[in-house]
């Protein structure tokens, strides 16, 4: 859903309660294509995130420096996750410190997402949730048992959490803590 402005967002979050999360992808593709209206919307969405006491997802392909600027200068933030992060270890260290959360993607069992892996490797482990950001982000054939070479789907996530528990120190016991606790905002 699109609203024309973030009353009519924040209206549509109180009259529809189950709606719990708030979405932004203004940080996609490249810092050219980050307008001044993009960071408009991206702080009225953190700001509605924060006030309602909403998740909120990030998506950021080749603009970690205007996202992390954003960031930096934001008054308060909401819970917060980087979607499908691809990032460098520097720049999820300083999301770690803002109290970021960060998504894995089967997508990222490719042979050639290795550094990603390697970054995976070095979040701390609460800090990390799994997606499978069906129907889109492939994982590699190995690791895809349902859908067709063009779409995802959900079921392949048995096989991505099988690998992914086997490439890093996160079990199933401390994801399922991290999901409850970035849903739920529960820090217990």
């Amino acid at each position: 859903i699109t609203f024309v402005t973030t009353m009519h967002a924040s209206n549509f979050i109180i009259l529809n309660p189950s709606l719990i999360h708030c979405y932004s992808s203004s940080f996609s593709v490249s810092p050219e294509f980050c307008s001044p209206n993009e960071f408009s919307l991206f702080r009225a969405q953190l700001a509605l995130a924060q006030e309602l006491d909403r998740p909120c997802t990030i998506h950021c392909l080749k603009a970690w420096g205007p996202l992390m600027e954003e960031l930096r200068q934001a008054k308060a933030l909401p819970r917060f996750l980087l979607h499908s992060f691809g990032g460098s270890i520097e720049t999820a260290k300083e999301l770690v410190a803002l109290g970021g959360y960060f998504s894995f993607s089967g997508y990222f069992l490719h042979p050639r997402k290795r550094n990603v892996v390697d970054v995976f490797r070095q979040i701390p482990s609460d800090r990390i949730l799994l997606e499978s950001d069906a129907p889109d982000m492939l994982p590699p054939d190995s690791h895809r048992k349902f859908g067709d070479d063009v779409r995802n789907h959900p079921a392949n996530m048995a096989a991505v959490y099988e690998r992914f528990f086997a490439l890093t120190s996160v079990n199933t016991e401390q994801l399922y803590e991290n999901t409850d606790r970035w849903w739920s905002g529960n820090n217990a």
